[in-house]
């Protein structure tokens, strides 16, 4: 996707998601002011696990990612600027939470991710005035699979503990199969035979298979402190066929030919622990821990079925939530990787508004 096209991709999501708000704020004019009380009143640490009855919220949110460290099969850090191979990856995240009930809350959402990686060049010296130059880059873009679920809120009346159980399922909607490489091999300018080879790699972001989502979700609270457990096992429901593909060299030209194989996608647990502490009605800052492992994937692309690596990454975070006025939040985020394994770590920014309202409530 070229530069252009990619800017036009971002406008009509930032337009689309402009105009929703602006439809639905039209519509909570209409309805009292009942809900606004509501909105304006509960703060972060109040709120429960769920959303409340008949209430609505969209939430857009843009994470930037650069990695800038990578880990090995035995935790050992390299840094990736040193090697002249630092990426970084642009995710927009979109979500909507209804409250069906007062303790069911259904979400759907979908996101669009953007990344390059790149290897460091590799010389092959022919003689003292020609050589060959290699380097590869990888891209993965596109839209990811769609993500339904709900969210059950146990009725427990006790005014400091909540608790809740998820549930979902991630559809293979978005793209999966490999699309053709872009390779090429290019003369150095100043040198006879000399010449570098550019293999470009595109991917998309989709999986090809479902994915099923479970779970839990804590809260305890005091009267300007909370501390928040997440906790999701994500799991791959069954295997599936992709693409790779096969190139031969002719005339400096490469040519390509497709060939399937089976894959079984990474299973994947996290867990995050977040502090809130209210230090305003409308200001909150809060900080955690997250970590995430993957297992149990494997694919055949070479024949035997081989399995993916495991991988872990273990991530620490600040951040802030100002409610700026009944309906809209703003939120900001950074963090940091401490630790990994068979991964590349990122220093992660993210920023995000949230809309809220009541569209049913009766006067």
């Amino acid at each position: 996707m070229n530069k252009k096209l990619y800017m036009i991709i971002r406008i009509l999501i930032i337009k689309t998601f402009l105009i929703a708000i602006l439809t639905l704020h039209a519509l909570v004019i209409s309805h009292g002011q009942d809900a606004i009380d509501v909105l304006l009143n509960e703060r972060v640490v109040d709120r429960p696990v769920s959303l409340h009855k008949g209430q609505l919220q969209i939430n857009s949110f843009y994470l930037f990612d650069l990695f800038t460290k990578s880990y090995d099969n035995n935790s050992v850090k390299s840094n990736l600027r040193d090697q002249g191979t630092a990426s970084a990856m642009h995710n927009y995240l979109f979500n909507l939470n209804y409250g069906i009930l007062e303790h069911i809350q259904f979400t759907i959402g979908m996101n669009y991710t953007s990344t390059t990686r790149r290897t460091h060049d590799k010389y092959y010296i022919i003689s003292d005035d020609n050589y060959i130059k290699e380097n590869e880059i990888t891209e993965i873009k596109g839209f990811e699979d769609i993500f339904i679920g709900s969210l059950v809120r146990l009725p427990f009346n006790i005014n400091f503990f909540d608790i809740g159980i998820s549930l979902g399922v991630n559809l293979p909607t978005a793209k999966y199969r490999a699309d053709r490489p872009e390779h090429k091999i290019e003369s150095i300018p100043g040198y006879t035979n000399s010449f570098s080879i550019n293999y470009h790699n595109i991917y998309p972001a989709g999986k090809g298979v479902p994915a099923i989502l479970f779970g839990l979700q804590g809260k305890f609270r005091t009267s300007r402190m909370a501390v928040n457990l997440y906790s999701d096992y994500l799991m791959s429901g069954k295997e599936a066929t992709n693409i790779y593909w096969q190139y031969r060299v002719e005339n400096s030209s490469f040519h390509y030919q497709s060939e399937e194989y089976i894959y079984m996608p990474d299973n994947l647990f996290s867990l995050a622990i977040n502090i809130d502490y209210q230090a305003f009605p409308w200001f909150d800052i809060f900080g955690g821990f997250y970590l995430e492992n993957t297992f149990g994937g494997w694919n055949e692309k070479y024949g035997p079925r081989i399995s993916n690596y495991e991988t872990g990454l273990n991530f620490v975070f600040i951040g802030f939530e100002i409610q700026a006025t009944p309906h809209v939040r703003f939120y900001q985020k950074a963090g940091q990787t401490i630790s990994g394994k068979n991964t590349i770590g990122p220093v992660s920014f993210q920023t995000g508004i949230s809309y809220n309202l009541f569209p049913f409530k009766n006067k």
